[in-house]
């Protein structure tokens, strides 16, 4: 019987998360396509479009597990949501890379206008 139970509430678990996923991986690819619109964007919605269509792939994966029960499901379901992982994280260290060097560069520039104006 307990087990039924869990099984119950992993099912309603997955089907939540699947939908969840969906709409994260829709809003990633309409994210990635606005912010595309000009050139400097298209550097961070093109990899937020492949994160949308690689989320929404393994929601995909995820919802045929749940029907067939066939681990190769499971496992492309996981492998993509890694790839999506490695590439969030991609952009992620890349944003922190640009905004530290933003950073120095900044203090730079206003403390070479500080050295003009002495």
């Amino acid at each position: 019987m307990e087990s039924s139970a869990s099984s119950t509430q992993l099912e309603q678990t997955a089907t939540k998360m699947t939908t969840d996923m969906r709409f994260c991986g829709a809003f990633s690819i309409v994210y990635g396509i606005f912010t595309s619109l000009s050139i400097i964007g298209a550097i961070i919605g093109i990899p937020y479009i492949f994160i949308g269509m690689h989320i929404r792939d393994a929601a995909d994966r995820f919802t045929t597990f749940m029907r067939s029960k066939d681990e190769n499901d499971l496992l492309q379901a996981f492998e993509k949501q890694a790839r999506a992982f490695l590439i969030l994280k991609v952009v992620m260290i890349a944003g922190l890379v640009i905004a530290a060097l933003a950073i120095i560069i900044s203090i730079g520039v206003v403390m070479e206008m500080m050295n003009q104006y002495n």
